[in-house]
């Protein structure tokens, strides 16, 4: 399988950058989750269908967008380097979960519709 050494997908693989297309197609055989390993973040799963994202996605038990709610650090520790200024803005629903999450996207979840977004079709045109 390019790509896929030990059955782990290396997103940084020569061969996988120079063409994806083989290792996405033996990532998607292997089934709806499969482990990879990205730079600097290390091994992970990715899933290789739709379905299996929204799946993993909306389980509490299984993803965590915050690695402190998984009984890891708090993801803030990744943002050392930022100036004051900019670290409120790596707080936003993207890394909240549960409760929270739920909150904020209930307030903004109108705004992202699909009837909103082609409304505003045509100026983004």
């Amino acid at each position: 399988m390019s790509g896929l050494k030990h059955g782990i997908l290396k997103l940084d693989d020569p061969e996988f950058l120079h063409d994806p297309t083989k290792t996405l197609a033996d990532m998607r055989a292997e089934g709806p989750l499969v482990r990879t390993k990205i730079p600097i973040i290390g091994a992970c799963w990715a899933t290789t269908t739709d379905a299996a994202a929204r799946e993993i996605l909306k389980d509490e038990a299984f993803f965590a967008r915050n690695p402190a709610n998984a009984g890891r650090k708090d993801i803030s520790r990744y943002y050392w380097f930022l100036s004051r200024f900019m670290r409120p803005l790596t707080r936003n629903i993207l890394s909240l979960d549960g409760d929270e999450h739920k909150r904020i996207r209930a307030a903004v979840d109108h705004s992202f519709s699909r009837g909103v977004i082609d409304a505003l079709r045509p100026e983004i045109t």
